[in-house]
């Protein structure tokens, strides 16, 4: 468990749950009381949307979000 302390204006300090080298957010809470947790769902035949690797990293958006 790690708590960030970020200095950007408008960031909330908030404890991330996740392992050493991660740059990212697999579980976290605010000092605000939101939270957030990572559950991925992959299902091939899901409707037929098309599937991307392009974009923000999934790990980035939950540290952004929280």
């Amino acid at each position: 468990m790690i708590i960030y302390e970020p200095t950007e204006e408008g960031s909330n300090t908030f404890a991330n749950i996740g392992y050493a080298g991660l740059i990212g957010v697999l579980t976290a809470m605010s000092k605000n009381g939101i939270s957030v947790g990572e559950k991925v769902m992959y299902d091939e035949l899901d409707s037929g949307a098309k599937k991307t690797y392009k974009g923000q990293p999934w790990m980035w958006v939950l540290r952004d979000t929280v």
